[in-house]
């Protein structure tokens, strides 16, 4: 803390983590993962750019889950195969 109150280390104290702080030095993610496992390790990032269309050769329907059109990723997660 400064002369003022206020605190001047916004930003987690988890080597390459660039989230605000929420307690005890660190952004709120590790501060979960903190009360739930009692230790920490990275977290890790969300896809903010998925694709456009579906991941499966030949298939050019929109993208809906994990790289893959809704048929595609259905058929994954039932069969474990997008054939």
């Amino acid at each position: 803390m400064d002369v003022s109150g206020e605190c001047q280390d916004t930003i987690c104290t988890v080597p390459h983590c660039d989230q605000n702080l929420y307690a005890k030095g660190i952004c709120f993610a590790h501060y979960m993962q903190m009360y739930r496992k009692g230790t920490l390790s990275s977290i890790r990032k969300r896809n903010n750019n998925p694709p456009a269309t579906c991941t499966v050769a030949g298939c050019d329907k929109p993208y809906t889950a994990k790289g893959m059109c809704m048929m595609h990723y259905q058929r994954h997660r039932r069969a474990r195969t997008t054939n």
